[in-house]
């Protein structure tokens, strides 16, 4: 059953960017709404908490994709950013309660924070120019729980170094690159193939996470 729902989505998934790549707007849009379902179907039965996590993680991520559907309409906008928020706050409670913080050395942290700080900052100071005047602060704060997320993922990885644990890590920072090319391609512009890479990006990001747990 499960191994049914993991071609699925990849089928879904390869259809999908297809339809990105070749300016297909109606079949890229009802393909993307089954995605992050199929996806969290494939990390039942809930036999963990961490499970539980990552289910709520993927169903919010799925609201915030059928919200971003139409970007352009602030609401809808405010709503897809609201979904990913509370997804990556189910993700970052997942990987904290999952990190052996006793194993990661302080001077480790200090610069993993350092590195994620200086991320936010160089982002927004590229990103701020292109803010309409109604959207200049919250980005910060959805930077922030992102690189925050992305930040605890890491250290897991560092108190538990294995390939389960760095592959949620790069799960994590896919999603930095993904999000971070929606951002400027939302208020600086879109060009040709913008939703292509953005939607690989964030695939591989979902997919890394689901696929370190099932």
């Amino acid at each position: 059953m499960k191994t049914m729902v993991l071609i699925l989505f990849f089928l879904d998934a390869g259809l999908h960017l297809t339809a990105c790549w070749r300016q297909q707007k109606r079949l890229a849009a009802w393909t993307k709404i089954f995605l992050m379902p199929l996806l969290a179907v494939s990390v039942l039965p809930l036999t963990s908490t961490g499970r539980v996590f990552l289910f709520c993680g993927l169903l919010f991520g799925a609201a915030g994709d059928l919200f971003l559907l139409k970007p352009e309409k602030r609401p809808l906008f405010f709503a897809g950013l609201a979904a990913f928020a509370a997804g990556h706050l189910f993700y970052t409670v997942l990987f904290v309660t999952d990190t052996l913080f006793s194993h990661v050395q302080v001077w480790q942290t200090m610069l993993f924070c350092g590195l994620y700080l200086a991320v936010i900052v160089l982002v927004y100071a590229k990103l701020y120019p292109f803010l309409p005047q109604g959207i200049k602060v919250p980005p910060i704060f959805y930077m922030l729980m992102i690189c925050t997320m992305s930040c605890f993922a890491v250290l897991r990885m560092l108190s538990e170094p294995d390939g389960r644990t760095l592959l949620a890590a790069c799960g994590t920072v896919f999603f930095l690159i993904s999000d971070t090319r929606l951002a400027f391609e939302l208020f600086k512009g879109r060009t040709r193939y913008s939703s292509f890479f953005v939607m690989l990006t964030y695939l591989l990001a979902q997919a890394s996470i689901a696929l370190s747990f099932v």
